[in-house]
């Protein structure tokens, strides 16, 4: 029998109960053991980690618990560090850079926590403190009412970095945030999705991988495989199975993505990103506004937008403009919007967010409406 590790997956600020649905849904709901603010902790053993790293579209990162304990004092602090089983995860020689956070603690300097830390790695498990510019194992250490808990990274950097999206464009959207905003258009079958503002086609993209089954890590290489732990001929295997069961298993293999903007630069970054992922087929691209779109698309397409706002868009106007289009179109199927700042204020009150997160430093709510195609009768949804 595989040892059972805490697993725990950090979501952005906002995203923790899409990301436990998320889990739910996709086969890991008797592993979660508890839910977060910040994200949520599994009971996993090996396999299951290589799993749900590969499949989670909205983690952010994914850390292993090593342990915790009290400490009150530094004395107390280095001897429960030296009974932490970091052998079992990291090999002997490796190297390790350390984050240290403190909270309502005795133990409140970060800089002296750290230093005791850096010695009982360094002399007890043979790890090797690294410079910023080397890669190496990231170890969290956490203290709050002198509460401490030590975690390892498995991910190994944001998980939004999935490896397709290449091209950029000004206030793109994080990739686990942009399936957050999509995923509750996406139903087996879809045959039709518009992304306005397509901007790079961060939106349009997450729906089409979603679509042609293709796993949101596959593409990424993993701090777990270099734990100490790690099979690499068995994880390859696992990988590859996965890989292809996904793909046979596509949700919506017709799904078409239909891209728009009136910037002919962010248009060829959308262009470059789907072509990146091998998706070039399954994209139409624009140059038109969305009001000149939206009359023209197929019926029972579904619309996801992340317009311009905040002081690119203070007053809303287009915001206000593109809804009043949507709702007199009969036959578009659900709308799904992320807007900030002051451009909010343009949206009716029956639209509520159902996630509330940060993007760039600034507050947004993610908004969905639901309407029945051939009615006229439309709804805002306050939850999904």
């Amino acid at each position: 029998m595989l040892t059972k590790y805490l697993v725990f997956a950090q979501s952005m600020p906002g995203l923790a109960p899409a990301l436990e649905m998320e889990a739910q849904n996709s086969g890991f709901s008797d592993y979660i053991v508890n839910s977060m603010e910040d994200g949520l902790e599994l009971r996993l053993d090996r396999n299951q980690l290589w799993a749900y790293s590969m499949s989670t579209r909205l983690a952010e990162g994914i850390w292993l618990r090593v342990g915790r304990f009290l400490a009150q004092d530094f004395d107390e602090l280095k001897q429960q560090l030296k009974k932490l089983p970091m052998r079992a995860f990291i090999k002997k020689g490796s190297s390790f850079r350390l984050k240290v956070h403190a909270k309502k603690s005795k133990l409140w300097h970060s800089g002296a926590i750290a230093e005791r830390m850096i010695e009982v790695l360094e002399q007890g498990a043979g790890l090797r403190h690294a410079p910023e510019d080397e890669a190496a194992f990231e170890i969290l250490f956490r203290i709050v009412r002198d509460r401490a808990e030590v975690s390892v990274s498995a991910s190994g950097g944001r998980l939004h970095k999935r490896g397709f999206r290449t091209w950029a464009e000004k206030a793109s959207l994080r990739e686990t945030l942009a399936f957050a905003v999509v995923q509750p258009l996406l139903k087996p079958g879809l045959t039709h999705f518009y992304d306005a503002f397509c901007g790079a086609g961060t939106l349009g993209l997450e729906a089409s991988l979603w679509a042609q089954g293709i796993l949101p890590g596959q593409k990424r290489v993993f701090d777990f495989e270099r734990f100490a732990f790690h099979s690499a001929a068995e994880y390859e295997e696992q990988k590859q199975v996965a890989m292809s069961e996904a793909r046979r298993d596509a949700p919506a293999p017709e799904l078409q993505i239909i891209a728009s903007d009136i910037s002919a630069k962010a248009l060829r970054s959308t262009q470059e990103n789907f072509k990146n992922a091998e998706l070039a087929s399954h994209v139409t691209l624009l140059e038109k506004s969305a009001i000149e779109c939206l009359d023209a698309l197929p019926e029972g397409t579904v619309v996801a937008a992340n317009p311009p706002y905040g002081k690119r868009l203070p007053s809303g106007s287009v915001v206000k403009e593109l809804l009043t289009k949507y709702d007199g179109n009969r036959g578009l199927g659900a709308f799904s919007l992320v807007l900030g700042g002051p451009a909010k204020g343009q949206l009716p009150r029956s639209w509520v967010p159902h996630l509330q997160v940060r993007n760039g430093g600034l507050q947004v709510g993610v908004y969905l409406k639901r309407i029945a195609v051939g009615s006229a009768k439309a709804t805002a949804s306050e939850k999904t």
